[in-house]
């Protein structure tokens, strides 16, 4: 199910659990919703009723805040609509917010992936509180990342993109959108799991609950700022290694949902830069690890380039691109592509590394070239790319919230 709402900033309600009473709603009909429960990266329930409704919304809510809700489309994924957007404030206080509850929340994906990994081992002998329907759901959800050979084509790497988490809610305000088309989102599979994680009841000793202090080692992503190349956390597999239990792995996962919205909340518009921007962080499995590709693809200003302005002009696109793979090190790329022109800017911070990529170049540009691209400009540098102008506006973003 979802809520959908005027404003950019979204509100949607992804259904985690079914509920008999969504048979007996009515298109058209107005419910009354009220939150009775706020937990980390968007994660709601609403009462509608005598239900009890949890999932997903990309905006700040309160316990015990009255929402008035529309239905405007049932089905698998039913549509609520918000009657009064204003309920939820403006789009600046909504964003404020959100980032106020989101990033004191948030962790980089690496490490909740290497705790997830060896669950979905058979060798690996799980706690006692990991249910057989508990590892095929983690095993489900490690299948759902994107192998690092089938991002090597344009279609494989579109898929992992809309797959990313980034874009569930934008799937689910589809009209006539189909549940397939959530089976191989990221974001849909935390929320899944993590479901399942607080249904199944706990043993009757359980241990402390895990933190996830000390991992945040990566900035968190907002827009503006620099790409972050994350290193691949290692799997957790010693024999010595403590086991993964429930009350250790939900603090973990809802740190990578407040990490993936705060990717949402850097692909919004804001008022100082027009240009449409989305921002990822791919989680992409090679072997036992799972590298994360930190991806910004910025389209050109509707505003300066539309009506009678040169196609050519109208037309550019850049894409940002950091990496940190075991045997590269930190990777940055910076890809603009205007018509049929391409320049490609690479750096590698490890020497090496930069030797085998200007040995390449002059087969990149080949192949470039075969697919019909101009090479205007295909350099690699050593060390971190240079600041691009405008990137303090996250930061004063974030110094101008009112506590």
């Amino acid at each position: 199910m979802q809520i959908t709402s005027p404003t950019p900033l979204t509100p949607t309600f992804t259904l985690v659990s079914s509920a008999s009473v969504l048979r007996s709603w009515q298109v058209g009909e107005i419910l009354q919703a009220t939150v009775i429960d706020v937990a980390p990266g968007g994660i709601v329930t609403l009462r509608i009723g005598a239900a009890a409704l949890t999932g997903s919304a990309p905006f700040p809510l309160q316990r015990g805040q009255s929402l008035p809700l529309q239905v405007v489309e049932m089905g698998a994924q039913p549509v609520l609509k918000l009657v009064d957007a204003s309920a939820t404030g403006t789009h600046t206080e909504q964003v404020a917010v959100a980032l106020r509850e989101n990033l004191p929340r948030q962790a980089p994906l690496p490490p909740l992936f290497a705790r997830l990994a060896p669950l979905a081992q058979p060798q690996v002998q799980p706690a006692a509180d990991m249910t057989r329907p508990l590892l095929d759901q983690i095993t489900q959800l490690l299948n759902r990342l994107a192998q690092s050979e089938g991002i090597a084509t344009g279609a494989g790497l579109r898929r992992a993109l809309n797959d990313s988490g980034v874009l569930l809610e934008a799937k689910l305000a589809t009209p006539g959108a189909q549940p397939l088309q959530f089976s191989s989102d990221i974001k849909a599979g935390l929320l899944q799991l993590r479901g399942a994680l607080l249904a199944t009841p706990p043993p009757a000793s359980t241990p402390p609950e895990s933190t996830v202090g000390g991992v945040s080692a990566a900035p968190p992503p907002l827009r503006g700022a620099p790409l972050q190349a994350q290193p691949a956390a290692t799997a957790q597999t010693a024999p010595d290694m403590p086991l993964t239990t429930l009350a250790q792995l939900i603090p973990h996962i809802d740190a990578a949902l407040a990490r993936i919205q705060l990717s949402q909340i850097a692909s919004l518009p804001v008022p100082e830069d027009k240009r449409p921007a989305w921002m990822f962080e791919l989680p992409v499995r090679h072997g036992e690890l799972v590298n994360v590709f930190h991806i910004r693809i910025e389209a050109p200003d509707p505003e300066k380039h539309h009506g009678n302005a040169p196609h050519a002009v109208r037309a550019r696109w850049s894409i940002e691109l950091a990496f940190d793979l075991e045997r590269l090190g930190p990777v940055h790329a910076r890809v603009s592509v205007q018509q049929a022109h391409v320049s490609v800017s690479l750096w590698a911070e490890r020497t090496e590394a930069v030797t085998l990529f200007n040995r390449q170049l002059d087969t990149l540009r080949a192949k470039l070239q075969h697919d019909g691209l101009e090479v205007d400009s295909l350099v690699c540098l050593p060390g971190a790319p240079p600041a691009k102008s405008g990137t303090g506006n996250a930061s004063r973003r974030l110094l101008s919230l009112k506590a």
